[in-house]
């Protein structure tokens, strides 16, 4: 596997070496360590991981493209003197070198979709770079034997560059029933003395309007409400500054996907206000819904959103507009203030976890698509 993360590790990468490993198949991950700090090697849950550099900044586009080709030229030959059948490109930004690997060792070539890439760039790069980045996917998607990607809607998008089989694997949570006390353990550490808990926590960028939910929980004076914030990303010090500001709302910093389940668990209402403006937020599905389903929590979900066309057809949150601080604000008492709604949506969520939104779905999906790959 290629990836251009440090693998910390990655929960959707994580959960499909998981899988594959159950299956029998030994995985190494190639991890790019633009951070710097982490182990060389090491084996993280039966998992292989070789990590090196160099370093690059996450929140500039520029140094990430710099840097990028060394990476990749350093991941070619750290691969030389390793056995594959596989490679298994995580991101376009690795899907290069996945394309030459598979060419120069006759191997068979995953790509895995976790966005739209060329979106993903789209509002930190010149318009004519986005372009160059588009056409470039869409002629180098079709190279690959099989796309996984996240969403129907990812999915119909790649379908129509000429990918010739794409699986749809969906970033869900396990189906299984929550531990009672290390849930009461988090929620006691994340609640204090307030009443009710709403959890926010992800990549923390411009698209999610941070600053709106904090000002908005800043000025409730009634009911008992805290706000927590989770996670990692350009906004980070800009957040943790507000929210010490904020005599309601906490900054926890990163939550690693082993404990997210917990958290979400713990807490009474998950928001996920995304800016549908952004091409990816639109066509995407964040895990944190799929984590709130499975834990039976009410979502609050921008409308124009993958989030919200699964909120809105099971039916266990409130849709709102991403910029109207005053309907995200009357979705937040409209939940707290309703116990009888948050247990119908309780049950509305553990009923689609189980019968349709689960990775037990997810990972059949996965390990069929490398059968049929020949890779046994």
């Amino acid at each position: 596997m290629l990836l251009s993360n440090p693998y910390r590790p990655d929960y959707r990468v994580e959960r499909e070496a998981k899988a594959l490993l159950e299956e029998g198949h030994e995985i190494r991950i190639l991890a790019w360590d633009r951070e710097g700090g982490h182990k060389d090697a090491e084996v993280v849950g039966g998992v292989s991981v070789l990590r090196f550099g160099p370093r690059a900044l996450y929140n500039d586009p520029f140094d990430m493209f710099v840097k990028l080709p060394l990476f990749l030229w350093r991941a070619l030959l750290k691969s030389r003197n390793l056995d594959f059948d596989v490679v298994h490109a995580h991101d376009f930004d690795t899907l290069v070198l996945g394309r030459i690997l598979s060419k120069l060792r006759s191997v068979k070539l995953v790509y895995d979709a976790h966005e739209l890439y060329w979106a993903m760039v789209e509002n930190s790069v010149p318009g004519w770079l986005r372009k160059v980045v588009e056409r470039f996917e869409r002629r180098s998607v079709s190279r690959a034997d099989i796309v996984l990607t996240v969403t129907p809607q990812v999915a119909s998008v790649l379908e129509s560059y000429g990918a010739k089989e794409v699986v749809l694997v969906m970033n869900c949570e396990e189906v299984r029933e929550p531990d009672a006390e290390r849930i009461g353990q988090v929620r006691k550490a994340m609640l204090g003395k307030a009443g009710k808990l709403a959890l926010c926590a992800g990549m923390l960028e411009p698209s999610r309007n941070m600053q709106m939910l904090i000002d908005i929980f800043a000025g409730l004076e009634g009911p008992d409400i805290k706000l927590v914030v989770g996670g990692t990303g350009s906004l980070v010090s800009e957040i943790s500054r507000a929210a010490e500001e904020a005599k309601n709302v906490d900054f926890v910093g990163w939550i690693p996907s082993a404990e997210m389940f917990d958290h979400i668990s713990a807490s009474d209402i998950i928001i996920l206000i995304h800016d549908p403006r952004n091409t990816n937020i639109r066509l995407g599905i964040s895990a944190r819904l799929f984590n709130a389903m499975a834990a039976g929590k009410p979502v609050i979900v921008s409308d124009g959103t993958g989030n919200a066309d699964i909120a809105w057809e099971e039916g266990i949150g409130v849709v709102v507009p991403f910029d109207d601080a005053g309907e995200v604000k009357n979705a937040i008492l409209s939940l707290v203030e309703d116990e009888g709604r948050l247990a119908d949506i309780a049950e509305k969520g553990r009923r689609a976890a189980k019968e349709r939104y689960n990775w037990g779905i997810m990972k059949r999906r996965l390990i069929r698509a490398y059968r049929d790959l020949g890779a046994d």
